[in-house]
């Protein structure tokens, strides 16, 4: 009974993890997508416009550029960090997998990439 209960949580667990990569997948298809549309107003046609064309769901509205970059920046942060969290439940998640299959992780897992400030 012990063992049917150790694989039903192992199996809810892998399937919080797909879940979680996908997420991560999402979000890292937006802020690509985000990153073109910066890329855009600084670079190409838009460049030189005083207001753009800016989708919001299903509405198109015209905003000024400015506004558009800043409120397109403030969302690449906003991806990046729900991105990082994401990246972060999924290591606690893998580790807890691998504890309740009996296996441990290699400790590099565990390892965080370097920033600037870090440096």
């Amino acid at each position: 009974d012990d063992t049917v209960e150790r694989l039903a949580a192992a199996e809810s667990l892998a399937e919080e993890i797909l879940v979680e990569k996908q997420q991560v997948v999402d979000y890292d298809r937006r802020r690509n997508l985000n990153r073109e549309a910066l890329n855009e107003l600084n670079k190409g046609r838009a460049k030189n416009a005083n207001k753009v064309w800016t989708n919001f769901g299903d509405v198109f509205v015209k905003l000024p550029r400015a506004q558009t970059s800043h409120i397109i920046t403030a969302e690449q942060a906003t991806l990046d960090a729900a991105i990082n969290e994401s990246r972060d439940r999924i290591k606690a998640k893998t580790d807890r997998l691998m504890a309740l299959q009996g296996e441990s992780l290699d400790p590099g897992f565990r390892l965080k990439g370097m920033r600037v400030p870090d440096i």
